[in-house]
């Protein structure tokens, strides 16, 4: 199956508070994938990074293997 989407290293800060540290994950074609957790661990921002409405601090997203910090919405 091909890699839909590909989360690697993922780290947002926010000044000196770390809202995501280091997360790494990997979504293959036809896979269904939630993403859970308490309140305030990061869930939101996260998903914010990898859908381009937050820039990363480090790490890299890919959509069907093509940085997407470099995809348009269009």
């Amino acid at each position: 199956m091909n890699t839909v989407l590909k989360v690697e290293n993922l780290r947002k800060e926010f000044g000196g508070l770390v809202a995501v540290k280091d997360v790494s994950f990997e979504i293959k074609e036809g896979e269904f994938v939630g993403l859970i957790g308490p309140n305030g661990c990061g869930k939101s921002t996260t998903f914010n990074c990898i859908s381009g409405l937050l820039q990363q601090t480090s790490g890299k997203v890919a959509v069907f293997g093509e940085d997407a910090s470099e995809m348009r919405p269009d």
